[in-house]
C-alpha cells in the first residue's frame, strides 16, 4: 500500500514565524545594537527562534523522526537533509530512506546498548529479541515488539508514580503526557502540557504552545528538555487518530502508527527498516528521560 502525504500545515507554521521574525525585527534581525531597544529586540528573537526550533522538531515528529544522543556524529546530515526537505516540500519516502541509509549497523547497536542501560531485565529480553528480528529483516514482527515496549514504559512509570495524582489512565498518551507534566512541565514550561486533549481539540497546536513557553533561565543547549520536545512530536505522530477508510483506498500513515500495528491493519510488507529505526529512536529517548525521574 502506498503512504500518505504529510502534514504541510508544519511547514506553513514554520514559514508563518520565519516571516513574523522579519516583519517584527527587520530584515536584519541579527543585527543587535547596545541599547534598551537593542535589548528588547534581543528578547523578542529568543521567543521567535524557540518557536522556530520547537516547530522544526514538531515537523521532525511529524515524519516520525526523533534523533537520539548516539547520532551526533551524522546529525549534520540529517539537518541538511531536512532543511532541505522543508525548502523543497519534498517526498517523504524519499527522505525516510536517505536517513534511514545514514544509521549504520554500528550507530545502530550502539543506540540499542544505550537504551539497554536504562530498562529493566525484563524489557531487556524483549528488545534483544526484537533486535534479532530487525537484523533478520522481519520488520513486522519487530516492530509489532518495540511498539509494546514503548507503550509500556509510559503505562509502568505512570501506575508506579508515587504523586497525589496516581490514576490508572487508559491511553497511551495520556500516561506519557501525565509523566512528563507531573515531573518536567513546571521545571522548564510556563504552560500546562495538553495530554488531555484529543486530536479534534487541538493536541498538536496546544503543544507547540506549550513547547515554546520555555522558562526564561532555561536555553535549547539543555538536554532533557530538547529530549521532551524531540520525543514528544514522534509520540504525537505515532499515535495519531487512525482513519480505516485509508485501508480501502490502498494507504497507510504517513509514519508509522501505533493504532494499525495494534488492529493489525498493515500489510506484511508496509513494516520497512526505517519505520522500526524511528521506533528504536523513541524507545531509546523515552527510556532515557524517565531513568532520569
Amino acid at each position: 500500500m502506498r503512504k500518505k502525504q504529510y502534514n504541510f500545515e508544519f511547514l506553513d507554521y514554520i514559514d508563518e514565524n520565519a516571516n513574523n521574525l522579519i516583519q517584527d525585527c527587520g530584515e536584519k534581525w541579527y543585527i543587535i545594537e547596545i541599547s534598551p531597544q537593542g535589548l528588547d529586540k534581543m528578547e523578542k528573537l529568543r521567543e521567535y527562534i524557540i518557536k522556530q526550533y520547537v516547530l522544526y522538531e514538531a515537523f521532525c515528529g511529524e515524519l516520525g523522526w526523533c534523533f537520539s544522543r548516539c547520532t551526533h556524529i551524522i546529525s549534520n546530515q540529517i539537518n541538511r537533509l531536512v532543511s532541505d526537505f522543508i525548502e523543497k516540500r519534498g517526498d517523504i519516502i524519499e527522505l525516510d530512506e536517505r536517513i534511514a541509509s545514514l544509521y549504520s549497523k554500528s550507530i545502530i547497536n550502539d543506540i540499542v546498548s544505550n537504551t539497554k542501560t536504562h530498562m529493566k531485565s525484563v524489557d531487556i529480553v524483549k528488545l534483544a529479541k526484537a533486535m534479532r528480528l530487525f537484523n533478520n529483516k522481519d520488520y513486522y514482527t519487530c516492530a509489532t515488539i518495540l511498539a509494546g515496549l514503548i507503550d509500556s514504559q509510559s503505562i509502568n512509570q505512570a501506575l508506579n508514580d508515587t504523586t497525589e495524582n496516581t490514576i490508572n489512565v487508559s491511553q497511551c498518551w495520556k500516561c506519557y503526557g501525565k509523566v512528563i507534566q507531573e515531573h518536567f512541565a513546571s521545571k522548564y514550561f510556563e504552560e500546562k502540557f495538553p495530554y488531555k486533549e484529543t486530536v479534534k481539540s487541538g493536541r498538536i497546536p496546544k503543544s507547540i504552545n506549550f513547547f515554546a513557553s520555555l522558562k526564561e533561565g532555561f536555553d535549547l543547549y539543555n538536554q532533557q528538555v530538547i529530549d521532551i520536545i524531540s520525543l514528544s512530536f514522534s509520540m504525537l505522530k505515532f499515535f495519531d487518530n487512525s482513519d480505516w477508510t485509508d485501508k480501502l483506498n490502498s494507504e497507510i500513515p504517513s509514519s508509522v502508527n501505533r493504532h494499525w500495528l495494534a488492529h493489525g491493519m498493515y500489510e506484511w510488507n508496509d513494516i520497512r527498516r526505517v519505520d522500526c529505526i524511528k521506533m528504536i529512536l523513541m524507545l531509546e529517548l523515552i527510556v532515557s528521560l524517565y531513568d532520569s525521574i
